[in-house]
Formats: C-alpha cells, sequence, structure tokens
C-alpha cells in the first residue's frame, strides 16, 4: 500500500466516534498493509502507524481534556517500540485493543451515549424507553434529560434519525421502498414515509433525485448527529437544511 493511501486509509479511523467500533475498522486497514520489502520501507511504514496512533488517542481525547491520562501513557510507549522498528501490525493490533478497554474505563459514556449504542446496534428493535432504563439503571427522566443534552433530540427522535442512516444506503442500492422500510423497523411504507418525510422533507423517490454527492453529504449529516460521543464538543447538524 502507498504511503499517500495509507495516510488517507487511516485517516478514516479518526472519523469514528464511537471507540468500541475502532478495532473493526482498523482491522481493515491492517489486513490492507502489506509486509515492509526493505528497511527503508519498514522505516516509512512504522512512522505512517506511529502517527496514526498519535491521531487515534488525539481525535478521543478533545482539546477541551487536558488531563494526561493513562490512555496516552500506553500511547507514548506503542509509539517508541515502533520507531525502534520493535513491532508491527500485530503490535498495533493490541495496542487498539488496550486503547480501547482503557478508554472505556477511563472515559465512561453517559447514560444517553451507552443507550445510543444500544439503539445503533439493533435500530429495527421496538424500543421502549423502559427496555434502556433497565438495562442502564437510570431513571426515565434522567435517560430523556441525557438525549436532549447530548444529541438534542429525544430518544425516539434518535431511533428514527438511526433508522435513516441504515435506510439511506439501502435505498441507494435500489432496495425496494416496502423492503427498505421493514428493514430498519417499521411495520408499513406509510410510517416510514411519515419518519423520511419528518426530518428531510422528501419522499425516499426524491431522496434518489439528488447528485451523488449531495446525498453523501446528507449521510454524513446524520451519522454525525447520531455518533456524537458525549466526549466530544456539541454541536448538532440540522437535517432539515436539505429540504
Amino acid at each position: 500500500m502507498a504511503a499517500r493511501e495509507f495516510q488517507l486509509f487511516a485517516e478514516q479511523l479518526t472519523m469514528i466516534v464511537d471507540v468500541s467500533e475502532l478495532e473493526a475498522r482498523a482491522d481493515v486497514l491492517m489486513q490492507a498493509v502489506l509486509s515492509p520489502p526493505s528497511q527503508i520501507d519498514r522505516l516509512v511504514t512504522a512512522i505512517l502507524w506511529a502517527r496514526t496512533v498519535v491521531s487515534i488517542v488525539d481525535h478521543f481525547h478533545p482539546t477541551k481534556q487536558v488531563e494526561y491520562c493513562r490512555c496516552r501513557a500506553v500511547a507514548d510507549s506503542a509509539i517508541k517500540r515502533l520507531l525502534a522498528l520493535e513491532s508491527g501490525p500485530e503490535h498495533v493490533r493490541a495496542w487498539l485493543h488496550e486503547f480501547r478497554a482503557m478508554y472505556s474505563v477511563g472515559h465512561p459514556l453517559c447514560a444517553a451515549c451507552s443507550a445510543a449504542r444500544m439503539i445503533r446496534a439493533d435500530p429495527a428493535r421496538h424500543w421502549k424507553i423502559e427496555d434502556m432504563t433497565q438495562v442502564l439503571s437510570v431513571s426515565a427522566a434522567r435517560l430523556a434529560n441525557a438525549f436532549r443534552v447530548e444529541f438534542g433530540l429525544t430518544a425516539h427522535e434518535y431511533i428514527e434519525v438511526v433508522r435513516l442512516c441504515h435506510a439511506l444506503p439501502l435505498l441507494a442500492q435500489g432496495v425496494k421502498v416496502e423492503a427498505v422500510a421493514h428493514d430498519v423497523g417499521y411495520s408499513s411504507k406509510r410510517n416510514f414515509y411519515e419518519m423520511f418525510e419528518k426530518w428531510l422533507r422528501m419522499t425516499p423517490k426524491g431522496l434518489m433525485h439528488l447528485d451523488r454527492r449531495r446525498r453523501e453529504s446528507l449521510a454524513a449529516s446524520l451519522n454525525h448527529l447520531v455518533l456524537k460521543a458525549c466526549t466530544f464538543s456539541p454541536g448538532v447538524t440540522s437535517l432539515r437544511q436539505w429540504a
């Protein structure tokens, strides 16, 4: 893999806002990186991996969090081994696993972000607020308030937007609206249309009339909205700007 391709791929890792997704996404990069054929290639690859480690750590530690935590200490050790050519992709994989575990302990998710992760894992489920409060051991009022604070949405609205995120790529692939509606959790096409028009002020057919760049920008806005983690700076992009 060329250095430029490596850099572009690695930059995608810093677009992730849920640390639980980091290892799976990084594994794709690892599989694409060939064994360096020469010493100079090993050095270049090591530098690229080190930069990737730094970018990941910085990404998950916003500037407003100035304290030096154990996540950074572990990263410093990994970087030193990489630049000394003492480790490779397999050690980066081990570091990612350790980083995820340490980050999850040192930077626990708030109630809303924990519930949001549950919803994203199974968007088609008929979610009830009681289902989430029982798992998270929080009151319904506290969870509802946390959703408004972290996402600017109610839990019900969050579920709708997550379902939209899953629906857009299916529609782009030409899957019939009825099938898409069922796949993302709606028992009728009418309910799906109502949700779709509520957020986007257009029908699924209208969406397909948009050019590719605009559809991709819309999808990015949706993902930003649903994946915004509580450790990141607030700021929710309005979807209705696309009407």
